[in-house]
């Protein structure tokens, strides 16, 4: 990963201010485990003993959004505890996660808990600080505290040993290689930072030249993003290539890099309406609102 572009990178810090105009919740990049740590009020480490999960309107938009969020209910037998005031060996207890469905299948790296574990398998949990289940929901097992423990965002869930004759719950990011070759985790975690960088430039990057074109042009200022932007696409290509046999990466850099690149091909005319002089008229202006917004739902989430 020496080869990662560095100014995509700065870029992305610099146009932090636009992207924040946009409605949604960037994805957050994985945490060390010197963060987990650090960050958690809750650890512990315990055997699934129960997965279930559900579709609800999303809840974490202001703007009463149609996204959807999968919510996963996962009861866990606790074996060991590291930290906790609450959470004590041989209980059981409910762990709360979830996971973006809205706009179909995301191209960011991490977005709400990844991974997602099944049944059986042997996890550590980085829990936030707990809090109290609803009283009408109905517990998966009568022996389950009635606590809610909440995994830090967005790797707050390790599994530390996979059952793997149990299935793998559904969920909207790539698939975790299983392979005995697969690419070491270090440069699985720099992929997803990558992936979350490149998608946040582009939608700050569409987010500028949308109030360009709405207001006033500006094409020195164009020009300039513009090449940003290009070296966003060149890297993602670069990935692509690099990583094209691998079953996981391969499709996910060329989705996301014909995504990206095909949204940005639809501001040409609009462009060049702008570099004539003209206007646009209302039906531009809803045009690429709704471009936006079909991009924020598969980008940001």
């Amino acid at each position: 990963m020496t080869h990662l572009p560095i100014r995509i990178l700065v870029f992305t810090a610099l146009i932090i201010g636009i992207s924040k105009a946009l409605p949604l919740s960037a994805a957050i990049p994985p945490l060390s485990p010197q963060q987990l740590k650090k960050q958690a009020t809750d650890i512990f480490t315990g055997t699934v003993t129960n997965v279930r999960s559900s579709d609800q309107k999303s809840k974490r938009f202001k703007n009463g959004s149609d996204f959807v969020d999968r919510i996963f209910t996962i009861t866990v037998r606790i074996q060991k505890v590291d930290k906790s005031a609450t959470a004590k060996a041989g209980s059981i207890v409910t762990i709360e996660a979830w996971q973006p469905l809205g706009g179909g299948v995301g191209l960011l790296g991490p977005q709400g808990n990844v991974p997602i574990p099944a049944k059986d398998d042997a996890i550590t949990v980085y829990s936030t600080q707990p809090k109290e289940r609803q009283r009408t929901e109905t517990s998966p097992d009568s022996r389950a505290d009635a606590i809610v423990y909440v995994p830090l965002l967005p790797n707050g869930l390790v599994i530390n040993k996979q059952n793997r004759g149990t299935p793998r719950p559904a969920t909207t990011t790539p698939p975790q290689p299983n392979s005995d070759d697969a690419i070491d985790n270090q440069t699985r975690i720099n992929l997803q930072r990558f992936s979350n960088a490149s998608s946040y430039q582009f939608m700050a990057t569409f987010a500028l030249f949308k109030e360009m074109l709405e207001n006033e042009w500006d094409e020195k200022l164009f020009r300039q993003f513009e090449f940003y932007e290009r070296l966003n696409q060149q890297a993602v290509s670069s990935y692509q290539e690099q990583y094209q046999d691998d079953k996981t990466w391969g499709p996910w850099f060329r989705k996301k890099g014909t995504f990206q690149q095909e949204n940005f091909k639809k501001l040409v005319p609009y462009i060049q309406k702008r570099r004539k002089g003209e206007a646009l008229s209302p039906d531009d202006m809803g045009s690429l609102l709704q471009l936006q917004r079909q991009i924020t739902a598969q980008l940001g989430k």
